[in-house]
């Protein structure tokens, strides 16, 4: 009798759980998107060299970089809805609820503004800045977003957002964190993430 109630208790919690947090975030998001990053950082800093050897004029490597930037994240985007629809789905729920609503404007708001400072810092001449920018308001998103999803989007947001802070003081070394805290974070958390919730489903 005992054991019958404590496997419903369990089941509440779990029911409750849902109900506050979306778990349905698939790990494979985060190493799909960090496996982008990586390629496109490998990118950048091929054009980069480029652009040392006196083959590439500023402008031109600015957009090249903008570009790739937009494609990454595009690639990032189309993934992690993939794989997390294919994770609602296989779990029976629903991708669009309230609170992934709420999500979405937690993660939204602080990329929004992020964006638009980047932006300015390109319009400006100061790409320099960029990459710091971009890790720190990445950060802050998904440690807004946190308390509604999975905890590891928490220690994701804090550590991007540590990388971001150290990498203002060693701009001339902003592909390297900015690669550090895309990638090598996004594969790392995301295989956690893989390996905590979903391989077992």
């Amino acid at each position: 009798m005992e054991l019958k109630q404590l496997e419903d208790l369990k089941e509440i919690r779990q029911m409750m759980a849902r109900h506050e947090r979306f778990l349905s975030l698939s790990g494979l998001s985060g190493i799909s998107a960090g496996v982008f990053a990586l390629a496109g950082a490998c990118f950048a800093n091929a054009r980069i060299n480029t652009f040392y050897e006196g083959n590439l004029d500023y402008h031109r490597l600015t957009m090249e970089l903008v570009l790739t930037g937009v494609v990454v994240l595009l690639l990032a985007l189309a993934t992690a809805f993939y794989f997390t629809w294919d994770k609602v789905r296989r779990n029976g729920e629903q991708m669009w609820t309230a609170l992934s609503k709420d999500i979405f404007v937690k993660l939204a708001m602080p990329l929004l503004v992020g964006g638009i400072f980047s932006l300015m810092l390109l319009k400006h001449e100061l790409i320099s800045w960029m990459g710091p920018t971009m890790l720190i308001f990445y950060g802050l998103a998904c440690i807004s977003a946190s308390p509604r999803t999975l905890k590891e989007i928490f220690w994701l947001g804090l550590t991007v957002l540590i990388i971001g802070i150290i990498s203002l003081f060693f701009l001339g070394y902003g592909l390297i964190f900015w690669t550090l805290g895309f990638s090598v974070c996004h594969i790392i958390y995301g295989t956690m993430m893989y390996l905590k919730h979903d391989r077992k489903k």
